[in-house]
Parts: C-alpha cells; structure tokens; sequence
C-alpha cells in the first residue's frame, strides 16, 4: 500500500482528480459528460503515442519527428481519399507508412549508428517537407462519413477513440511488463552493454521499439485527423514535445532503463485536461502563457522527483 501511494501515477492522478474538483466546483460546466467525453476524445491520440514513445524512451532512443509522422500519414490519408481508395485500403495503408516511418528511423539508428535525436530531427524535417508536397499547400476536404467515423463515431455508447485508445493503452502495458520485450527494454536502456552479455541484441530492441512506436503514432492519426472534415499540412506541429514531457513527467526517466505506460498515459490525460480547465475558468488570452508555466513547473517537478528517487533508495539501504 506504501509503495501505491508513494508512486508517480498515485500523485499523476490525485492531481487530475483535485483538479476536476477545483476546476467542476468553479464552472459546473466542465463537469457534465458531453464535456468529459470530448476531452477523453481529444486526449486519445496524444496517449496513443505517449504509449510508444515510452517503450522507445525507455530503451534509451528518443524520436522527435512525432508530430511529422502524424502529418505524413494525415497527408498520405487525404492523398489516398481524394483518389478514391477504399476505406480498409486507407487505413491498411496508414498503419502500414507508420511502421515504414519507425522502420526507417530504426534502421539509421540502430543499425547505422546515427544518435536517434539527430535521426528523427533529420527525418521530422523530410517529413514535414514530404507532407507539404503531397497537399500541395491546400487542404484535404470532405473527408467520407465512413472514414469521420473513426474519429466521431461510437460504439455501445463509447466513443470509439476512447475505445481504441483503451486497447492500446492496456497492450502497451501488457507487452511493457509482462514479456519478455519488455524487460529487454528496460535491459537495453538500463544497459545496452550488460543487456548484450546476457544474450539481448540491443540493435534488434530498438528496432522494434521505433516500428512500435511509428504504428501507433498511425493508429493515432486515424483517431486524430478524422475527428474534423478537414486535414491542413500543420497538423501535430509541436506534438513531439508534449509527447516526451508527458512520457517524462509520467516518471520515464530521458536516459530510459525504467518507466511507466500508466504513468505517462495518465500525464497525457493532464495536460490535454489542462488546457480546457484554462479555457473553463475564463483565463482569456492569458491561458496559453499559464499553460506553458505549468507545463515548464511540472517538468521541473519530475525531474526533481526522479533525483531525489536515488537517494532515498540510498538512505533506505543505509538504514
């Protein structure tokens, strides 16, 4: 029980809880279903990623192109619509760009030894470059009803991006913490060295982890982009950064070795939550600087927190 209420998603989730309340008691508003529904919608894509971006994270890799990922396949979506494709040939299509996209940035990384940070800052530069010649600085428009589904539609009374983001969500943890990937994850970003004497290729785990990564950064762009009728080339611009403050803040630590899908789900679920708790207490103009303060304060906080991990482990020890 001490170690429940002493973890990262104990405290991630009192205070979203806190926040609710305070945020419920001041406008009634925020607090009714239509209103919590869609902020679990708009939250949907931005865990989706969240969840491979911490496996990758965890691994010790990093990717910053993200954002650009998602506007490619939003772009190769469109592209593919505007043509006529069926619909399961445009989903299947998507899906199968996202893990060309990790598959790419894997193979440069792992294989031909480039630091993933330079990699993905090279790759989110094609891609927003790719992205812009496949629109050809016009926007997809009229998006089929077939296709807003995914993003709008519902299933049982559940919208289905909450549904999609649930399973997501619950294989990400499964795969994380009850197989053998996962803890050769953790192995590799603990120690890529002692990871490789104890028979793991760490090639081969960071392979995997960027695949897995660009994958659901696709299923997040059918759940994303599909949610208006319109698709514009700027989509998911700074969607990376929220994405690796919330994998940190959800006590990933950025050198990767340890981590929590739950943890980073959860910071997710947080900072989409805040910016409509802003815009709820009638901030006005203002609300986009008090969003970037408590954005900047709660990093600060997990980074203070995570140092301050190892030492009371240490003094645990001595004791």
């Amino acid at each position: 029980m001490t170690r429940i209420a002493g973890s990262r998603e104990f405290a991630l989730a009192c205070l979203l809880l806190l926040m609710v309340v305070a945020v419920g008691t001041a406008n009634t508003g925020f607090l009714s279903a239509d209103s919590l529904a869609q902020t679990l919608v708009e939250a949907a894509p931005v865990i989706i990623i969240t969840c491979g971006a911490t496996l990758l994270i965890v691994s010790g890799e990093i990717d910053i192109s993200l954002g650009a990922q998602l506007a490619f396949n939003a772009a190769l979506l469109g592209w593919l619509v505007a043509r006529g494709c069926p619909l399961p040939l445009v989903v299947a299509a998507v899906v199968l760009c996202g893990g060309l996209l990790g598959l790419c940035n894997g193979l440069l990384t792992a294989l031909a030894g480039v630091p993933s940070i330079l990699t993905t800052l090279a790759t989110m530069s094609v891609l927003r470059g790719g992205t812009e010649l496949i629109m050809g600085g016009e926007w997809f428009t009229d998006l089929p009803p077939a296709l807003r589904f995914l993003g709008v539609g519902a299933l049982g009374g559940a919208p289905l991006p909450v549904l999609v983001t649930a399973v997501c969500l619950a294989a990400s943890w499964a795969v994380f913490v009850r197989t053998r990937f996962g803890r050769h994850l953790r192995a590799v970003g603990a120690s890529p060295r002692n990871a490789y004497l104890a028979g793991i290729v760490p090639h081969r785990v960071h392979l995997a982890a960027f695949v897995t990564t660009g994958v659901l950064t696709a299923v997040a762009t059918l759940v994303s982009v599909t949610q208006l009728s319109v698709i514009e080339s700027g989509v998911g611009v700074g969607l990376e950064l929220l994405v690796i403050t919330c994998v940190v803040v959800g006590g990933t630590p950025i050198q990767g070795g340890s981590g929590s899908v739950t943890g980073a789900a959860l910071a997710a679920l947080l900072f989409v939550m805040l910016r409509k708790m802003l815009i709820y207490v009638k901030l006005g103009e203002s609300a986009v600087y008090w969003e970037r303060t408590i954005h900047g304060l709660l990093i600060l906080a997990a980074v203070l927190a995570a140092r301050a991990a190892p030492s009371r482990r240490t003094r645990a020890v001595a004791a």
